[in-house]
């Protein structure tokens, strides 16, 4: 199920992960720091992804952004990763943020976007980094 969840509760579950240069990227340092919450699915109290919010954007732009989107690899390709995305909007409209900004920096966010509907894509501004996180296993 999805829940809400605290930046250091994501933070001790990201470092309670395999690291690799994905978790590094996308749940450690400066990209976790600037977030103030997101949302996670939990099963029985063990956290099988994430979705992190920060509402004034990555390097304080003001823009707010659904900076990470993570879901561990054995659990990829059960809908987790789309419901997560959909909450952290969803979390995102209930704060009164306008448009969220999210880079997209895998074919699977990519993937995981085009499942979004209409309504929820509209929300969304997309900026497509490439694929460089393909590039790395985890």
């Amino acid at each position: 199920m999805v829940r809400p969840a605290s930046r250091s509760e994501i933070g001790r579950w990201a470092m309670s992960l395999p690291q690799s240069i994905i978790i590094g990227t996308l749940l450690a340092g400066d990209r976790l720091s600037c977030c103030d919450e997101g949302v996670v699915w939990d099963e029985d109290g063990k956290i099988i992804g994430a979705a992190t919010i920060a509402p004034n954007g990555e390097m304080m732009s003001g823009e707010p952004t659904i900076v990470a989107l993570y879901v561990i690899s054995s659990r990829r390709r059960e809908g987790i990763g789309c419901e997560l995305m959909k909450a952290a909007i969803d979390r995102c409209v209930e704060r009164g943020f306008g448009r969220v900004r999210v880079d997209v920096l895998s074919t699977g966010a990519r993937k995981t976007i085009a499942k979004l509907s209409a309504e929820q894509r509209a929300l969304l501004r997309v900026v497509d980094m490439g694929s460089i996180l393909d590039l790395f296993p985890g």
